[in-house]
């Protein structure tokens, strides 16, 4: 697996609480426990939390000094560029070996990104800055979190599952927040409505467009004040950039960052920027809605592509794109169920034959 990962944190929002520029924080991706602090020279850095002295933790308790982190132990200073141990204090000599590793990380969007490769291959591809959030014309306006037991690559599919959207939220919202009164007749007044293309980026392939039209009905009858045109961009398998344009509530993003934490345990970080100008209760009308919308369904059944060229196949898509960030390499984790694959664990359904299942 190759990413960037995000913290679960906007820097902007750190500094308010903890400062980052006298203590670190501790944070855990992909299996690792990482030490997340800010220099001297107003850099964030990321190293291995673990002392390769006696194991202390770097991030609980550790102190900033210039662009290194002390250890709360003994003293040892790491530099934040190298991970190199700069400073004993008892010490004159530091030997060669007293290191931990230094992440390659990034900080935009009001994020600390960190890129991992399962071979620890350099960077591939850079993730893109939003101008509006950088240049504050988007305001941060909440973030919401949820851990998600699933492979991550079975986040990313929801993006090319268009099949879904007018059925699961055609009804309106009084009731589209618990399954099993989506479709009462006391909904049936409100109405959304959906026209839905996807697209992999052929020039980077690690990227994908999705483009939403969103319509409603109030009584049967069109209601233009709440259409709205939708931009969902993903970006490698953990990183998406919801784009919403309303005539008149504006304009705002959401940022999705998808963080692996553990085998099947995803840390799903949804951070929203909307207009300055805007007032706080649209967009965390949006953020609410979003939140609520978190439900896991274990092993998919997808139908053959020439049962159902058109929907299905958009389920497809985003798998082959979500497979080139990956080793093609089967991990076996003591939890997996026989005979089945993390990397494309899915039952694909032949209609011609209902008797025909085949594993893919």
């Amino acid at each position: 697996l190759c990413c960037w990962a995000g913290s679960r944190s906007a820097p902007s929002q750190c500094r308010k609480r903890f400062n980052l520029q006298l203590f670190s924080l501790c944070y855990c991706a992909a299996g690792q426990q990482l030490a997340v602090f800010r220099g001297e020279d107003g850099k964030a850095y990321v190293l291995d939390a673990y002392c390769p002295h006696l194991g202390a933790n770097l991030a609980v308790g550790g102190q900033v000094s210039g662009n290194c982190l002390e250890c709360p132990f003994h003293g040892w200073q790491f530099n934040g560029g190298d991970g190199k141990c700069v400073k004993i204090p008892y010490s004159q000599k530091v030997p060669e070996s007293a290191k931990v590793r230094s992440w390659i990380s990034c900080e935009l969007n009001n994020q600390i990104l960190v890129w991992f490769h399962c071979d620890g291959e350099e960077p591939t591809w850079s993730v893109p800055e939003q101008e509006e959030i950088s240049n504050g014309s988007w305001v941060y306006r909440g973030r919401t979190e949820h851990f998600i037991s699933a492979h991550i690559q079975e986040v990313a599919e929801n993006a090319g599952d268009v099949a879904h959207l007018s059925h699961l939220h055609g009804p309106g919202a009084v009731g589209a927040w618990d399954l099993r009164y989506i479709n009462s007749k006391v909904c049936e007044f409100l109405r959304h409505d959906w026209k839905v293309e996807w697209e992999a980026n052929k020039p980077e392939k690690h990227c994908s467009e999705m483009n939403l039209k969103h319509s409603m009905t109030l009584f049967g009858s069109h209601c233009s004040l709440m259409d709205m045109d939708v931009v969902a961009r993903q970006v490698g398998p953990s990183l998406v950039f919801l784009d919403f344009k309303h005539p008149f509530l504006g304009r705002g993003m959401m940022l999705q960052s998808v963080t692996p934490v553990e085998p099947l345990l995803q840390c799903s970080t949804h951070t929203l920027y909307y207009q300055a100008n805007i007032p706080a209760v649209v967009p965390k009308f949006i953020l609410r809605g979003e939140c609520m919308q978190v439900q896991y369904i274990f092993f998919p059944c997808i139908l053959r592509a020439q049962c159902c060229p058109t929907l299905e196949l958009q389920i497809q898509r985003p798998l082959c794109v979500f497979l080139l960030c990956l080793l093609l390499k089967q991990v076996a984790f003591s939890v997996a169920e026989p005979g089945f694959s993390w990397f494309t664990g899915c039952r694909v359904l032949d209609l011609v034959d209902p008797h025909r299942v085949s594993s893919k």
